[in-house]
């Protein structure tokens, strides 16, 4: 009887980091494999999973262990993905009781996930042992940790050596561990005692003893046909350049489908671009069919399929296949070489366009314009979308923050898009976007900006988030820490400290108000209500 661990994955389209799921399921598996015990554990995958697909996991699989990866959210629950693979929150209270009532063989829970121990706390009075993570954890660490807790077990070790060893690893990698995995344990369960791995080999054992063997049966009397040929014969084959005969409209067909995607990207947006994706879709279609009867003519050069397109193709003289092969591949070298050089002319239009942007007299258009080409150039070019992004804040905020948002997916470490992109989100101040800049800031923080000018947005940022949010007692202590980083500066930390301090029913509200008012002058970062609010708290000697 093997020990079903059952592996959910969520990661929504709209969340702003991606997880590399896929990652974490491969190590595991590897991990496992490589355990004394690894014949008696089986992993089973689930991804992209979404609300409604949970029960039916459950009941099919019947787990011993569920295992979740994705993303957490700081106001309780995991985070799943809807019918168009965007967000939908699981609440801790609705999770808690379907493991309550499909807990079977369910000992052990794993939410892999950033904030998840609100979740895991809620999972104690069902389930023996649950891992939760307390605050955000980084994607790295969160990989290290799964896959060295489930190599433990199978390795016949106890739920709470597994823990351990798991933690121990990430203090050796180096990884920050104070506020992160947290091992739960019901009451009356012993997590020092209890090896999962080491049931599963008793009840293996028991089973092997009680089961019959098997008896095979001899095959080797089966006769074995002759291959008939059919078609053309051998001779004829090889006056015939079969196995070349496609290749020019293979090479032709993905020559083609290059050149139509660098035009694409050069025309730019509109019906041209759609002309463009029609046109490119064919010839991928083409190319894909050219490459099945090549391989196929490789394989078996007197398949009729093959003989029939030779025939029709009219491809019958090897001196016009070989020129056709030659002409067509100098076609697929040249539209490749153009195709692999679109990174270069992106960074060309990323420079272009900061030239306009950073000039004595600004052209921001024609900026936008560069980094706009620079990306439909190369999509996944991080600077060129955090440039896009930061000439579009004043003019185009949506499309700034969905700008910060792609710099950020295709470059993790870009760290002034975390906070440019917090900012927005507190500016928009709907929906999620507390939360959103609350998770984002939280990830920058991860990064440890060492810049003391950085470190003061980072906190003045976290505080205006903590404050959106009636985290009060956390706001004051982030913009406390901001304000002591610009003691001669900060009017917006001031600002919003005054705020915070008026809703908790403390002194020094006014004293922060004039600090906000004096130090407003040539601050950038600054919103005209702070000080509007300030000037009016020294009017009256409170604040709205």
């Amino acid at each position: 009887m093997d020990m079903k661990i059952l592996f959910l994955a969520a990661n929504p389209v709209d969340v702003i980091s991606r997880l590399r799921t896929d990652e974490e399921f491969r190590e595991i598996s590897q991990k496992i494999h490589s355990g004394s015990l690894a014949d008696q554990f089986e992993l089973i995958p689930e991804l992209a999973v979404r609300p409604g697909d949970l029960q039916a996991a459950l009941l099919r699989h019947q787990p011993d262990i569920v295992h979740f990866s994705g993303h957490g959210s700081p106001s309780g629950g995991i985070i799943l993905e809807n019918e168009t693979g965007k967000r939908q929150v699981v609440s801790r209270e609705a999770l808690a009781d379907l493991f309550r009532i499909l807990k079977d063989n369910l000992r052990v829970v794993v939410l892999n996930a950033c904030y998840a121990k609100d979740q895991a706390q809620a999972l104690t009075g069902t389930i023996d042992f649950t891992i939760g993570m307390s605050a955000a954890i980084d994607d790295r660490a969160a990989i290290v940790f799964a896959a060295h807790f489930y190599q433990s077990l199978a390795f016949g070790r106890s739920v709470k050596e597994a823990f351990e060893l798991a933690v121990n690893e990430l203090c050796i990698e180096g990884f920050d561990v104070a506020l992160a995995p947290e091992l739960l344990v019901r009451d009356g369960a012993n997590a020092a005692e209890s090896r999962i791995g080491e049931t599963a080999r008793r009840v293996a054992l028991a089973e092997d003893e009680a089961e019959p063997a098997l008896i095979s049966e001899d095959d080797s009397h089966h006769p074995l046909g002759r291959p008939v040929m059919r078609g053309a014969t051998i001779e004829e084959h090889k006056e015939k350049p079969g196995s070349i005969a496609f290749l020019p409209w293979l090479f032709a067909s993905i020559a083609i489908s290059l050149a139509t995607d660098v035009l694409r990207r050069f025309l730019g947006d509109g019906w041209s671009d759609m002309a463009a994706l029609i046109v490119q879709s064919a010839f991928v279609g083409l190319a894909i069919v050219a490459a099945a009867i090549t391989t196929i003519s490789m394989m078996h050069p007197t398949h009729p399929l093959v003989v029939r397109g030779v025939s029709s193709s009219h491809l019958y003289a090897p001196q016009k296949v070989e020129r056709a092969v030659i002409l067509t591949g100098i076609a697929l070298v040249l539209a490749l070489t153009v195709w692999l050089s679109l990174p270069v002319f992106a960074r060309y239009y990323n420079e272009s366009g900061a030239g306009f942007q950073y000039r004595e007299q600004p052209d921001l258009t024609r900026a936008r314009e560069s980094y706009q080409q620079a990306v439909r150039l190369n999509p996944s070019y991080a600077p060129a979308h955090y440039n896009l992004a930061f000439v579009q804040e004043d003019l185009q905020p949506e499309k700034a923050i969905a700008e910060y948002l792609l710099a950020i997916r295709y470059d993790s470490d870009i760290y002034p898009a975390y906070n440019n992109l917090a900012r927005l989100y507190l500016l928009r101040g709907q929906g999620n976007d507390y939360e959103n800049a609350l998770n984002i800031l939280s990830q920058a923080v991860v990064l440890s900006p060492q810049d003391e000018n950085v470190q003061y947005s980072l906190n003045k940022n976290l505080g205006w988030a903590n404050y959106a949010l009636k985290h009060y007692p956390l706001a004051e202590t982030y913009l406390r820490r901001a304000i002591s980083l610009r003691s001669q500066q900060g009017a917006a930390a001031h600002c919003l400290l005054a705020y915070v301090l008026k809703e908790q029913g403390k002194a020094g509200a006014v004293d922060e108000c004039y600090d906000c008012v004096s130090l407003a002058p040539g601050e950038k970062d600054l919103e005209a209500k702070w000080v509007s609010d300030a000037q009016d708290c020294l009017l009256k000697g409170g604040i709205r």
